[in-house]
């Protein structure tokens, strides 16, 4: 059995990939920053103005996070989980779904926004991406020795 937090984290991780497969580099730096810019979206005008508002962009990589958050907020166990999409669960539910969605939606977004760091390389990135190895080269003998 896995925590909420896992659950979480892999839905986010599986749609990250997903989301991410198709896209040149150029759409890969965009969905990078979009999807780093969603949560604090949703933080100054809330849930319903962001889900809008990336919902209604001509670009992939909006249309594509609008999707994994909408997916994951009308799962199962989630607040909108009777309705088919995001957008129809804010403007039918009740208050009390809606703070609740919007609460679920930044702990979401939080790992939707650190993976699509991690898996997509940038110039001010250069860091691991998935697959690169843990094992940093090991220390010259002669390094650090004072004589």
């Amino acid at each position: 059995m896995q925590t909420i937090q896992q659950e979480r984290a892999g839905h986010a991780l599986k749609g990250v990939n997903d989301g991410l497969e198709g896209l040149s580099e150029k759409e890969k730096r965009e969905y990078r920053a979009a999807a780093r810019g969603l949560g604090p979206m949703v933080l100054s005008n809330g849930l319903g103005q962001a889900a809008a508002f990336y919902c209604s962009r001509a670009d992939k990589t909006h249309v594509k996070l609008y999707a994994l958050l909408s997916e994951w907020l009308t799962e199962s166990q989630m607040p909108y989980r009777e309705k088919p999409n995001l957008l129809e669960g804010i403007t039918e539910g009740n208050m009390d779904q809606y703070l609740t969605a919007q609460a679920e939606a930044l702990l979401y977004l939080h790992w939707v926004s650190m993976f699509a760091t991690a898996l997509i390389r940038t110039e001010s990135n250069p860091g691991r991406a998935a697959g690169d190895s843990d094992e940093s080269p090991a220390p010259d003998a002669e390094e650090g020795k004072v004589e």
